[in-house]
């Protein structure tokens, strides 16, 4: 498709190089679509004071991503800042398509859809639904779902959860891919015993607290070890993790790397004994498939959409949300039992293979293709 000359308006909650998976995922697509031929321009809102609004523009790989500043949320302010940066830049670019990559942002988008014609792709990544399934949203995403062309989501639950709204459109489910890992893959010869970590960038929908009090349920702690591969990016958890450290007496046994580059994770990961996931909710996290790519044990909460990637006992063990007994008796098994450990290990590769960025790529060219040649527009209706 080298003669593809469509021109695509990327709006995403993050992008490269903030951290989090909803920017390495949106990134990935983005690199999907430059490869196609599409010419990309990404459009990302950032909170900022007053002092510090001013709009910058980056390239990355060829593709111009604007880097919007927001006085407000995007949900009590309906977007407008977002929305006004929208308009001038159609009536400069002239789109073909818009691309709200988080529910999040689908309103701020449609006025310029409608009044340009074009269509709106929107996309359901994790946290987005749940927010907006809530009853103080539902109005406002009731005439979202009304008005957008075509709905993806990262998995089948999420988008049950916002369709019981009245959506009646296609919904496409697109999972997240893994390149196959080159590098170091784990081995139970080499891993270091009793480790066990988890990575990512640590909000509160990731469980960590439920990690640290499973951790202090383990036997033996004196010859285990957890480490948490990032940051907290909000101070209060920061603070909130600090103090469980103290209430549970496991400082010593703990580690908080801070920061880490993305080559050097994987680099990391196969250090560990296993890799422990205690989400309360998720799409489908990255650093999960990160891990399952290099053969690392896994075991996860059973947050909503999990079972669409992973089977129990095959992939990865998991378990109950919020169950911190279950988490430590699962991490226990695996630690203890060196069978399972390299089964899990197996199962974990693969879950990866089936993943791959060709199968994912391919699924976003159709579906991107295929919103181009519909003829559905948003119909804006002001609030």
């Amino acid at each position: 498709m080298g003669a593809v000359t469509k021109k695509i308006c990327f709006v995403s909650g993050n992008f490269l190089p903030q951290l989090g998976g909803l920017a390495k995922s949106a990134h990935r697509v983005v690199t999907f679509l430059a490869q196609e031929g599409y010419n990309i321009h990404v459009v990302v809102p950032v909170e900022n004071s007053p002092q510090q609004n001013i709009i910058t523009k980056t390239i990355q790989n060829g593709v111009i991503v604007h880097w919007i500043p927001i006085q407000s949320s995007l949900v009590n302010n309906n977007g407008q800042d977002l929305s006004r940066f929208l308009q001038q830049l159609q009536a400069k670019e002239q789109f073909d398509l818009f691309h709200a990559y988080f529910f999040s942002l689908a309103y701020p988008c449609l006025h310029v859809a409608e009044q340009s014609g074009r269509p709106l792709l929107v996309s359901i990544r994790g946290s987005d639904a749940y927010i907006w399934s809530a009853p103080n949203r539902q109005r406002l995403c009731r005439l979202v779902l009304k008005k957008i062309t075509s709905l993806t989501t990262v998995n089948r639950h999420l988008a049950t959860m916002l369709t019981q709204n009245g959506y009646t459109g296609e919904v496409t489910l697109i999972k997240n891919s893994i390149p196959v890992n080159q590098g170091q893959r784990w081995n139970i010869s080499t891993c270091q015993k009793g480790l066990i970590g988890n990575s990512g960038s640590f909000r509160p929908a990731k469980g960590i607290p439920d990690l640290l009090h499973a951790f202090a349920a383990l036997e033996s702690k004196k010859d285990k070890k957890l480490k948490l591969i990032g940051n907290f990016p909000d101070a209060n958890d920061k603070e909130q993790y600090n103090t469980i450290l103290e209430q549970l007496q496991i400082k010593d046994n703990v580690e908080l790397t801070g920061f880490v580059a993305p080559d050097k994770v994987l680099e990391i990961l196969p250090e560990l004994n296993v890799f422990v996931m205690t989400s309360l909710t998720e799409g489908f996290p990255n650093s999960l498939l990160e891990a399952a790519s290099l053969g690392v044990p896994i075991v996860t909460t059973a947050f909503c959409g999990v079972e669409d990637y992973i089977a129990n006992g095959v992939h990865a063990l998991v378990v109950p949300v919020g169950d911190t007994k279950a988490i430590a008796q699962s991490i226990e098994a695996i630690l203890n039992d060196e069978a399972l450990a390299k089964k899990l290990s197996d199962g974990a590769l693969q879950l990866a293979a089936t993943l791959t960025p060709e199968i994912e790529k391919e699924a976003w060219i159709v579906i991107h293709n295929k919103v181009l040649n519909q003829n559905k527009i948003p119909a804006y209706e002001p609030l």
